[in-house]
């Protein structure tokens, strides 16, 4: 493992005619990631005792003390990664006079260590617009600070919390979900097995309205009116045909509404849509003969 030298310049201190002289500090990780070694030089004073080490994960507050005796090192062991902390050190003489606290050095220790795998991905709610769903939340030596999302194997969001909705969802589509986890270093958990959704099919109404006498039905089946059905309902982007069928003595003279022009009407059914069928009655035209032979008719009489 890379050997980390971290030297500290540290200030003269008298204390009860004392003089401490601390000229280095130099930390460096021994045999593994979770050990600080501690290196200073050796106080000349000929009533040097020994020194204190104390040690703290945040800065100027230290939570544990070694006495190391006249030897100016100390190792540090089994410390977690991921953390930083902080030392400092004094000397000490034969009737406990203490110097001031040295200078202070930080040494954080890489953290290699990935989370574990997000599991048991469970589906919350789902709809034909969007996916709501939640998993175990993850553990880690030092903590985990989110996750990655992927549907299709693409990342969607970076949620902190084991919980998440997406929003971008079409209906009666497929969707595989996945998650991993994420530490402050970087490191990341394996991907979770995939949770498989599929979100419900939408629906648009398709709705027709007469005007005269005749008939409309559709391809699908559905539309049957005005005999049974004058409304019903497919499955969004589906592509329904409407074809007018007039009554005797009528015309169709063309749609109205969502549908246009005298042929059958195709509409792909994105939304609900309301079509109007016209119908108009055929006038006869009465012919010159018919006319003279009325005219005869009454002369007779």
């Amino acid at each position: 493992m890379a050997q980390h030298m971290i030297p500290l310049n540290f200030t003269s201190k008298n204390i009860a005619g004392l003089a401490f002289f601390f000229i280095g500090l130099c930390p460096n990780p021994a045999s593994s990631a979770s050990s600080i070694q501690l290196i200073w030089d050796a106080n000349p004073e000929p009533d040097l005792m020994g020194y204190n080490v104390y040690m703290g994960t945040s800065q100027g507050s230290y939570h544990t003390t070694k006495t190391t005796g006249p030897n100016p090192s100390y190792v540090f062991q089994n410390l977690p990664q991921g953390i930083t902390y902080y030392f400092t050190v004094t000397a000490y003489d034969q009737t406990n006079n203490e110097s001031l606290p040295s200078e202070e050095v930080s040494v954080k220790i890489p953290d290699t260590i990935s989370p574990i795998t997000p599991e048991n991905l469970t589906l919350n709610r789902a709809s034909n617009t969007q996916v709501a769903f939640s998993w175990s939340a993850s553990t880690d030596n030092v903590g985990v600070t989110g996750y990655d999302v992927a549907r299709n194997n693409v990342v969607i969001g970076q949620p902190g919390t084991n919980a998440f909705v997406d929003k971008t969802t079409s209906p009666g589509m497929t969707y595989h979900y996945t998650v991993k986890a994420r530490d402050a270093d970087g490191n990341v958990s394996l991907w979770s097995a995939p949770l498989q959704v599929t979100t419900a099919q939408g629906m648009a109404q398709l709705e027709v309205f007469l005007s005269g006498r005749g008939s409309v039905v559709s391809t699908p089946k559905g539309i049957n009116c005005p005999r049974r059905n004058c409304s019903a309902s497919y499955p969004q982007q589906s592509v329904v045909t409407l074809t007018p069928k007039p009554g005797k003595g009528w015309t169709f003279s063309g749609w109205s509404g969502s549908c246009t022009g005298t042929a059958a009407c195709s509409l792909a059914l994105a939304d609900n849509r309301t079509v109007n069928a016209n119908f108009t009655k055929v006038t006869q035209a009465r012919s010159v003969k018919d006319s003279r032979n009325i005219g005869r008719q009454r002369r007779m009489r």
